[in-house]
C-alpha cells in the first residue's frame, strides 16, 4: 500500500535522479539542483510516521461492512468469555465511565 509520504517521496526521487543524470551526461552545474530535493526527501523520511499519522487522521480509510464486523467479533475483548462475562463486562464498560 502506498502511504502518502511515499507519494510524495516519489516525485522527488525522480527528479532527483533526473538531475544526477543530467548533471552527469551534460554538465555539472545541474548538480546543485539535487541538494534540494535530496534534503527534502530526508525530512520526508524523518517525518514520514507524523505525515501518515496526520492523513490518515485527517481523511480515515473506510472499511466494508462485513470486514470490520468479522474483525470486531475476532478482536473483542471479549471473544474468549462466557456469555455471562460479555453481559457483565459490558455492563462494567458502560458504567465506568
Amino acid at each position: 500500500m502506498m502511504t502518502p509520504s511515499k507519494i510524495l517521496a516519489i516525485p522527488l526521487t525522480l527528479f532527483a535522479a533526473f538531475m544526477l543524470f543530467w548533471a552527469f551526461t551534460y554538465d555539472d552545474q545541474y548538480s546543485k539542483f539535487v541538494i534540494f530535493p535530496v534534503i527534502l526527501l530526508g525530512v520526508i523520511y524523518v517525518l514520514s510516521p507524523q505525515l501518515d499519522w496526520w492523513w490518515y487522521q485527517r481523511f480515515p480509510r473506510t472499511c466494508r461492512s462485513r470486514s470490520v464486523q468479522y474483525w470486531r467479533s475476532v478482536l473483542s475483548p471479549t471473544c474468549g468469555f462466557p456469555e455471562w462475562r460479555k453481559i457483565n463486562f459490558g455492563k462494567k464498560r458502560r458504567c465506568s465511565g
